[in-house]
């Protein structure tokens, strides 16, 4: 394990992002969103594991959720069927793509009530006010995140946080509300 400063390390250059903490993606979070995690990992634990990429490494759109288990290639199109508040809508979404922001850039309304509005975290993880029950279509969909299981632990397997999710695959997704 590499240890002390970065400069002494050919393997860390330039450019290079953080991808994960402690398992946590995190690779669409702001700066500071990426620091809370860092501290808070290393507030729970002796050791802070960081997965660093390069940014021209990356293939596809930026994601923040569980790895794509490779049943289908990033890019992908799938169909979402969206929930909420009895309302079901249609939408296209890509593999690989955020689900928070493939939801709200389809006009879907994630913070559906005034607690929600109020205390929405901006996509860092932190508020839990995007929550959505997620059902597959097919078994493509991976598991929750170490941090979204420690965030989600009082909530059934297939509800996730749509900030730390990548789309996987084919789903009907609820918005809580």
């Amino acid at each position: 394990m590499l240890s002390g400063s970065a400069a002494q390390h050919d393997t860390i250059q330039k450019g290079d992002q953080v991808l994960s903490v402690n398992s946590s993606p995190c690779s669409t979070l702001d700066f500071d969103a990426v620091m809370g995690l860092i501290f808070s990992a290393a507030e729970s634990s002796e050791t802070v594991a960081i997965s660093l990429g390069r940014a021209a490494a990356a293939s596809g759109p930026a994601s923040g959720g569980s790895a794509n288990t490779g049943a289908l290639p990033d890019g992908t199109q799938v169909k979402l069927t969206v929930t909420s508040k009895g309302t079901t809508k249609e939408i296209t979404g890509l593999v690989g793509d955020n689900m928070r922001t493939t939801l709200l850039d389809n006009k879907i309304d994630l913070y559906n009530t005034m607690k929600k509005k109020l205390s929405n975290c901006g996509g860092g993880g932190q508020c839990l006010t995007c929550k959505v029950i997620v059902e597959p279509e097919s078994g493509n969909w991976g598991k929750r995140s170490d941090y979204e299981e420690q965030k989600l632990k009082k909530f059934p397997e297939n509800v996730r946080l749509a900030c730390f999710n990548v789309i996987e695959g084919a789903a009907t997704i609820e918005v809580e509300g």
